[in-house]
């Protein structure tokens, strides 16, 4: 078993992490703890290992990592006409069921035209 020792980095990493009331970017950690010396190398691997506990979640928000510390759903709707994004804030899905298991977070990307761009028929 491997051991994995508590450094004064990995303290300062996850110090930062605990004062977000939001979901976060690694950027933005790195951006308070660079001048610290703590490379985004070290953040991505504390990151890595909360992600691995179970402690962290991991979402992908416009091609790039996003965390968040709590249970929750990330969904975009993206226009295939205009090239929108848009953010739904809250999707009511029986995923738990459909699964039988226990749903600790999600994220869905749901492609289509939105309402501004589609259009109807004439009749």
């Amino acid at each position: 078993m491997k051991h994995h020792r508590n450094t004064w980095q990995k303290k300062r990493v996850q110090e930062v992490i605990d004062e977000f009331d939001h979901t976060f970017r690694v950027e933005e950690i790195h951006t308070i703890l660079k001048e610290e010396g703590i490379g985004i190398a070290t953040i991505y691997r504390h990151l890595a290992k909360l992600r691995k506990d179970n402690e962290i979640h991991h979402f992908t928000c416009d091609g790039r990592a996003l965390y968040s510390k709590h249970n929750i759903q990330h969904t975009h709707f993206h226009c295939s006409e205009c090239d929108s994004n848009i953010h739904i804030p809250e999707v009511n899905l029986p995923l738990g069921r459909i699964t039988g298991g226990k749903i600790e977070s999600f994220q869905l990307d749901i492609r289509g035209v939105c309402k501004e761009c589609v259009t109807f028929p004439d009749f």
